[in-house]
């Protein structure tokens, strides 16, 4: 098969297709070139299959017209049909062989001794000069005469009406262009901005619902639309409404990207695609996982992740990247000022998730002294539904739980990045007390109540019992009060703990050295009130708990200490060592650390 060049550079031109496929488009690597401006690179393809030839369009920007329509699929070809591909047509039709095919098998029947017939020459001579003689005389009977003095009668031939003029009913009739017409100047003209890369970009970005209406999208978002030079309102994702049916022309524009241009039709019903849109020389694309990292070189913040950076003049440099709840990162680029440049990193997250189960439940839970939320009960439980703290600074955190009636304990907790850390804090405090009918009372925590009724209680010494319903006369939770008071009791018949004033007593009986030698090294459990607290710049807080004891304490928080000076408090309960007592007879306590009060 072969294709006749119809209108082009070089018309009546016969190109055979030797290939199986055979491409057209503007760039060189395709069988045939056309070097312009509306040819894509990889404008369409024809190609033999299963005995049939075959037209594609290669999602070209101003399509193929396959006797004059546009295809959007594969078409069969046949002899015959006529191919657009913008101000180019071709006719495609077979092989010499083929086209004399006819002749042949005419000549080969007359081989083989069948009858011909002479043509009669005379007979048709004389037939031709009898009709033209009959026009003559038409044209003489029923022509108009012209009147004296007129002029001679001219033919104008009118331009096709626009698609809106026309009668309804009544299609448009297509306009010839002659090979010497020359073609309109948005067809011929390039952006000086605009590169083949961007050009091949544009392929199909855009879509229509035939009433003027335009969806135009890029990547990236956000840049500036101008349609026939004119600025719209808005920037990409945007929809342009009314526009006139036919070509226009349409540009995007953004900061630090190529100027993209391409020619639309309106309507156009061709599937979309987002327009890629060109880094220019000298810039550096950066992304970050996750988003939202500022970005600064030495003291100057040069914006937030996703940027594009455009603001350095080519070479080197060392930037810092802060993600939001990700560790410092400190990366090296290069600005090129022949390419633009892109860089994805990923950021390694400094948070991770603590999840806490209290016994009893109604515990307010502190990390490093920020309130971050109450647990609460669960139905049948003596042990709170879970408190799930998410996305908090990893790392060793100071971790406090405090009951409703004020009895609380801390520690320290060390949260894993990226991960959960699961912990059950459990105050040994009593909760309930059960009446059996044999008048027995029991007080504890509760641990269990099931929906038969039975109840499981852990005494102060850590032993739980199981209380049956049928032994149990009355079960009530007691009060912040009764709490209290039976923590106080506790603690003042606990011989282990010292007091304040104890300790003093001690102090008193024996001599200065005696004491020393004594005491100076060993650990003690205190408790007592707090008076007036001190702090240094090594962040060691010294506590005078009379005019003769005071206790250092390494570390303490600014929670811990609010607690201390509150008026409310019965005290606290500490452990220090010794160090012994001085000339002036004040006792030094060292390497204090608050414990829990139940």
């Amino acid at each position: 098969m072969r294709l006749k060049v119809l209108k082009g550079d070089e018309p009546g031109k016969i190109i055979p297709l030797t290939e199986m496929i055979f491409t057209i488009g503007r760039d060189p690597g395709n069988k045939l070139v056309i070097n312009e401006s509306g040819v894509s690179r990889h404008h369409c393809s024809i190609r033999s299959q299963d005995g049939r030839w075959q037209i594609e369009d290669c999602n070209s920007v101003n399509g193929v017209l396959l006797n004059d329509e546009r295809i959007t699929d594969k078409k069969v070809l046949r002899p015959g049909d006529r191919i657009t591909v913008f101000n180019h047509e071709f006719l495609f039709i077979e092989d010499e062989g083929k086209e004399a095919s006819s002749d042949a098998k005419a000549l080969a029947g007359n081989e083989r001794g069948l009858p011909r017939f002479a043509i009669p020459w005379g007979k048709l001579l004389i037939l031709v000069i009898i009709l033209s003689m009959v026009v003559w005389l038409a044209i003489k009977v029923f022509a108009p005469a012209n009147e004296p003095g007129s002029q001679a009668a001219t033919i104008q031939v009118s331009e096709p009406a626009e698609p809106d003029a026309l009668e309804p009913g009544l299609e448009p009739v297509p306009a010839l262009v002659t090979q010497s017409e020359e073609a309109p100047a948005y067809d011929r003209q390039e952006s000086t901005d605009m590169t083949a890369r961007d050009r091949e970009a544009w392929s199909m970005p855009l879509t229509s619902d035939g009433d003027g209406l335009l969806l135009l999208e890029s990547e990236p978002q956000g840049a500036e639309v101008y349609v026939d030079g004119v600025k719209q309102a808005g920037r990409t994702p945007l929809i342009l409404r009314q526009l006139a049916q036919g070509r226009h022309t349409v540009e995007l524009r953004k900061e630090g990207y190529e100027n993209s241009e391409r020619i639309v039709q309106i309507p156009d019903r061709l599937a979309s695609r987002p327009i890629i849109l060109q880094q220019k020389p000298g810039t550096l694309l950066l992304r970050s996982n996750p988003s939202g990292a500022h970005v600064w070189h030495e003291r100057q913040l040069l914006g937030v992740t996703p940027l594009l950076i455009d603001s350095l003049t080519p070479g080197a440099y060392k930037l810092t990247v802060r993600g939001p709840g990700c560790e410092i990162k400190k990366v090296d680029v290069h600005i090129n000022n022949i390419r633009g440049e892109q860089m994805e990193l990923n950021l390694q997250s400094s948070l991770g998730n603590l999840e806490i189960v209290t016994q009893p439940a109604n515990c307010e839970v502190y990390l490093q002294d920020a309130f971050m939320g109450r647990t609460l009960p669960q139905s049948g439980k003596g042990e709170s539904q879970v408190l799930r703290l998410q996305n908090v600074i990893a790392g060793e955190q100071n971790l406090r739980v405090r009951h409703s009636s004020g009895i609380s304990s801390r520690g320290r907790v060390a949260i894993p990045r990226s991960d959960t850390l699961q912990r059950k804090i459990t105050l040994r405090i009593p909760t309930h007390k059960v009446e059996l009918h044999n008048n027995e009372v029991f007080i504890g925590t509760l641990l269990e109540q099931n929906v038969a009724g039975d109840v499981v209680l852990e005494d102060k010494s850590g032993k739980a019992e199981r209380f049956l319903k049928p032994q149990i006369m009355r079960i009530q939770e007691l009060s912040d009060k009764e709490i209290q008071t039976l923590v106080e009791e506790k603690r003042s018949n606990d011989n282990d703990l010292l007091s304040i004033s104890e300790l003093e007593r001690t102090m008193q009986s024996v001599s200065l050295d005696d004491f020393n030698r004594n005491h100076a090294g060993k650990t003690y459990s205190m408790h007592g009130r707090p008076g007036m607290i001190m702090s240094d710049a090594r962040g060691t807080s010294t506590v005078i708990f009379s005019t003769k004891v005071r206790a250092q304490f390494p570390g303490l928080s600014k929670d811990e200490i609010n607690e201390m000076n509150a008026a409310s408090t019965s005290g606290v309960t500490f452990k220090g060592t010794v160090q012994g007592v001085d000339a002036e007879g004040v006792l030094t306590l060292k390497n204090c650390r608050l414990v829990d009060e139940f």
